[in-house]
C-alpha cells in the first residue's frame, strides 16, 4: 500500500532510528503514525477514516490490522512480525537524542483494559505527559506474576540510558515489592514507590509500624512532614534495606492528600515531576 507524500518522511526517520524494522514494517508503522496524526486519535476507525485517500475503508483497515498481528495470525501465516523487545532500546535512544539535562524520570504502571488484557508499561515522564517506551501485554484477570516481565522491561532499557544520567523510577502502591526495588537499584537508579498504608516499616531504633502511622507520627511531632524518615523494611530473614520515607501528595487537586512513599534518594520526589 502506497504512503501519502508526508508519510515517506516518516518512513525515512523510522529507517534511521528503528533500523531493526523491515521495510514493510516501517511502511506499516509510518501509515499508522500518519493516520493517527491526521485523525488526532489512535483509534483504529479514526485512523482508517483519515487514510481513505490511499485506499478503501476495508482495505486500509485490514492492512493496519495485519501490521499488528503476530506472524502466525496473519492472513498468510509467516514468521515475520514486529518484535517489540528489539525496538525498546532504539526507541528510547531516539527520545533521549532530543533530551536536555541529565535527569530522567520513568514511571512503571499496570493498567487493565476492560476484561481482556493488562498492560505493563514503562514510560518517560515529560512535561505532565508519559511517553511509553517499553511494554508487555498479559491476559487480564488471570493468575500470574507481573514482577518478572516488569523487571525484564527495566533491564531492557538499561543499555539505552547513559551512565551519567540520574534516573528515578516511580511506581504506584499496587506495584510495591522488594523484588522490584532491588531490580531498580541494580541499574543504579533511584526508586520512588508508593506503599500501602498498612505496609510495616521499622524506623532505626524503634519498633515496626504501619507506613501511615509513621507519616502521622512525623507530622504530629513537628518534623515538618516534609522531612525524610529513615526506615528499613525486611526483605527476608537475612536481608534488610534502608529507605527514606516521605509523604508524596496526590497529583489530583480534588484529592490532595499525602501518601507514604519510599525512596533511595535524598531529593524530594515531587521535584522530579
Amino acid at each position: 500500500m502506497r504512503l501519502p507524500r508526508e508519510g515517506y518522511q516518516m518512513e525515512e526517520a523510522l529507517a534511521q532510528y528503528l533500523p531493526v524494522l523491515r521495510p514493510a514494517q516501517r511502511r506499516g508503522l509510518a501509515l499508522w503514525v500518519y493516520g493517527a496524526v491526521v485523525a488526532q486519535s489512535a483509534c483504529q476507525n479514526a485512523v482508517v477514516s483519515a487514510l481513505l485517500a490511499v485506499g478503501g475503508f476495508h482495505t486500509v483497515r485490514q492492512y493496519l490490522r495485519e501490521w499488528l498481528y503476530d506472524g502466525g495470525d496473519k492472513a498468510a501465516p509467516c514468521r515475520v512480525q514486529v518484535e517489540v523487545a528489539q525496538c525498546v532500546v532504539p526507541l528510547l535512544r531516539w527520545l533521549l537524542g532530543w533530551w536536555q539535562g541529565r535527569e530522567l524520570a520513568l514511571a512503571v504502571d499496570a493498567t487493565l483494559h476492560g476484561q481482556r488484557v493488562a498492560a505493563l508499561v514503562v514510560s518517560v515522564l515529560y512535561r505532565g505527559s508519559a511517553v511509553p517506551v517499553a511494554w508487555h501485554i498479559l491476559p487480564a484477570n488471570r493468575k500470574g506474576a507481573w514482577l518478572r516481565p516488569l523487571g525484564r522491561l527495566l533491564r531492557q532499557l538499561r543499555p539505552a540510558i547513559p551512565k551519567e544520567m540520574q534516573v528515578v523510577v516511580f511506581a504506584d502502591r499496587g506495584l510495591w515489592s522488594p523484588r522490584l526495588w532491588r531490580t531498580i537499584r541494580a541499574g543504579g537508579w533511584h526508586p520512588v514507590m508508593r506503599v500501602r498504608q498498612a505496609t510495616a516499616f521499622q524506623p532505626f531504633g524503634a519498633a515496626r509500624q504501619p507506613a501511615m502511622a509513621l507519616m502521622a507520627a512525623a507530622h504530629d511531632s513537628a518534623c515538618a512532614s516534609q522531612a525524610p524518615l529513615m526506615a528499613r523494611h525486611a526483605f527476608s530473614r537475612s536481608e534488610s534495606s534502608g529507605f527514606i520515607m516521605r509523604p508524596l501528595a496526590s497529583a489530583s487537586p480534588m484529592t490532595r492528600r499525602s501518601f507514604p512513599t519510599v525512596t533511595s534518594h535524598e531529593r524530594d520526589p515531587e521535584s522530579w515531576l
